[in-house]
């Protein structure tokens, strides 16, 4: 078993609870793709208005709402059986 050190300074402990809890890795990468997101609109000549359309588009849309990002370790790779 490993062990998780709590450290001395509460405000750092604190830091390690607010990650651990249930939910806050789902949070943290949903930060994390909104600032990738912001980039990408950047790049694009995108207005955070436009970005707050597609957003909503994914969010509401019955077909959009299925989209998720392609990992690179859940990819599934197609090969062809030799006969």
């Amino acid at each position: 078993m490993g062990s998780l050190a709590i450290p001395e300074d509460p405000a750092a402990a604190a830091t390690i609870v607010r990650r651990l809890q249930k939910g806050a890795a789902k949070l943290e990468l949903t930060g994390e793709l909104d600032a990738l997101d912001a980039v990408v609109a950047r790049t694009l000549g995108l207005s955070d208005v436009q970005l707050a359309r597609i957003h909503k588009a994914f969010a509401s849309d019955a077909m959009l709402q299925h989209v998720r990002p392609q990992w690179k370790h859940r990819r599934t790779i197609i090969t062809e059986q030799e006969s």
